[in-house]
């Protein structure tokens, strides 16, 4: 699975929260 930088997870975490709250707990691992 693909490692995203910081800043790039969070807005994705971020995004996620504002779309659906269980989009946020499949997000990909954090480097």
């Amino acid at each position: 699975m693909d490692k995203y930088s910081k800043s790039t997870w969070f807005a994705m975490l971020q995004e996620a929260k504002k779309q659906n709250s269980l989009a946020a707990k499949h997000l990909p691992p954090i480097e």
